[in-house]
């Protein structure tokens, strides 16, 4: 996609697929609204209205994807091979982003619905800045860090395998947290906290 493509799904349970597994350079891209920018050749872009689901598959190289916001259907992004960063500035449908494999970051400042981060395989790190609605981490395999310094409503974390840290900087009083360190040798740090709190150990 080397130009501006324009997409309406119009009828009832229509789902748009944006692959761009098979590209191995990284990429700076950014998905809006109703576009998705930077992963295409130069100056391609799609826009799309009125679809009920919306798959964007990363590519193999270590690519920077900003979601600035969401369309209010589910989204799924995969970020694929490589050390890919994530940044989530706002959702208004629910999100779910795979970090597949690599050692990725994900940054979270804000989501209006329901939020799933899943770190999969590697070293991650994944950052939840602020929330607006419930929040899932599942950290994945290897040796994971899931940094808390803002949620204000529900949050799970699931170190799931490998050696995880989970630091908790600050919650508000009118969240409920979750931690579960699942399997590993994991390390939890609480410095401050003003809802509640339920850590597992596993």
């Amino acid at each position: 996609v080397t130009g501006q493509l324009r997409i309406n799904g119009d009828g009832s349970d229509d789902t748009l697929s944006v692959d761009d597994s098979g590209d191995g350079t990284g990429d700076t891209g950014r998905l809006e609204a109703k576009t998705i920018s930077g992963i295409f050749g130069a100056g391609g872009s799609i826009t799309y209205n009125t679809f009920e689901a919306l798959q964007i598959d990363l590519g193999s190289g270590g690519d920077r994807f900003a979601i600035a916001n969401t369309h209010d259907a589910p989204t799924i992004v995969s970020a694929g091979v490589g050390n890919d960063d994530i940044s989530i500035s706002a959702t208004t449908g629910t999100l779910t982003v795979n970090g597949n494999a690599g050692d990725d970051r994900m940054t979270a400042n804000h989501n209006g619905a329901a939020l799933i981060l899943n770190g999969d395989d590697n070293d991650d790190t994944i950052n939840l800045d602020g929330s607006g609605a419930a929040v899932t981490i599942n950290a994945g395999a290897d040796t994971d860090t899931v940094n808390i310094n803002g949620v204000s409503h529900i949050l799970i974390v699931n170190g799931q395998a490998g050696p995880d840290t989970i630091n908790t900087e600050q919650t508000a009083a009118s969240s409920d947290s979750t931690l579960n360190g699942d399997g590993g040798d994991d390390v939890f740090n609480v410095r401050a906290m003003d809802g509640r709190i339920d850590i597992r150990g596993g």
